[in-house]
């Protein structure tokens, strides 16, 4: 990319990195967020930007394009590029749809933020990120609340045992309420179990939700109980892996099921600082 060719474009930035001897062209097998404008690593200083030209006619789809597709293909777009660098070099993740108006701005950016960023690529160096959903059926969960020898609901049981008919419609309703917070209270311990046998196994996470109500369980009948990302470093990923393969053994019984995705770019783990962004 020469200074010439973008002096009537702006600049799409995919993050910064810090390149190394593996970082040999081809940069990257994918096409960028721009069909024809290819994506490159432009040295600043101690670090690097992955960046494409980003024509000013190209924040918009064209007329008679479909604008959630055309938003979507740009997205998938940006993802592909950092899935593809993230495997051979450290970097750190830009929002999607970060553009810049020059490489007078890029330059000036890295500048005005270097310390951060160093501090950025320092904490996701060396690792991947990897996503977790917890979910859970709240009927298997108040099964098992409620055919488990619980101290809360003993005294109940034992209540409902011995009254009257007059009385034991009213205590069916107590204990229908309290094998509701005893479920609720067990999924909440297992969600906080897993969350905390992960958490000790990488550099860093974060709950992108916590721990919701049984009563907000979703078109499916299941309820997400957990939704955190977590940064692991490469060299620990078969313990990560193997400590929630232990534990998804006791999953089905207590109505548990998960989804891991990854390896991730370190979205959850930057934020990079705002620039002097074009209108996109």
């Amino acid at each position: 990319m020469t200074t010439a060719a973008l002096a009537h474009d702006h600049i799409y930035v995919y993050g910064v990195a810090r390149p190394g001897p593996e970082c040999a062209l081809p940069l990257c097998v994918c096409e960028g967020v721009v069909p024809g404008r290819p994506v490159e690593l432009v040295p600043f200083r101690r670090m690097a930007a992955i960046i494409s030209a980003f024509p000013p006619d190209a924040a918009a789809p064209k007329p008679g394009v479909d604008e959630g597709e055309w938003a979507q293909r740009r997205a998938v777009a940006h993802h592909q590029v950092l899935s593809a660098l993230a495997s051979r070099i450290p970097l750190a993740p830009s929002k999607f749809g970060t553009v810049l108006r020059s490489l007078d701005s890029l330059a000036a950016f890295i500048e005005r933020h270097e310390a951060s960023l160093e501090e950025t690529l320092d904490r996701v160096s060396g690792c991947r990120e990897w996503g977790l959903k917890l979910s859970a059926d709240p009927a298997v969960a108040r099964e098992a609340a409620a055919s488990a020898s619980s101290p809360s609901l003993a005294p109940i049981q034992e209540e409902l045992a011995q009254a009257t008919d007059g009385k034991a419609f009213f205590i069916r309703k107590k204990l229908k309420l309290a094998i509701e917070a005893e479920a609720q209270r067990n999924l909440t311990a297992r969600a906080i179990e897993v969350h905390q046998k992960l958490d000790a196994l990488a550099r860093r996470s974060v709950h992108i939700r916590n721990y919701p109500s049984l009563s907000g369980a979703g078109a499916k009948g299941r309820v997400l109980l957990l939704n955190a990302a977590y940064l692991v470093e490469t060299s620990g990923e078969a313990a990560f892996h193997g400590a929630l393969d232990a534990m998804r053994r006791s999953f089905s019984a207590a109505g548990l099921s998960d989804a891991l995705t990854g390896p991730w770019p370190s979205y959850n783990f930057v934020s990079l600082p705002s620039g002097e962004t074009a209108n996109v």
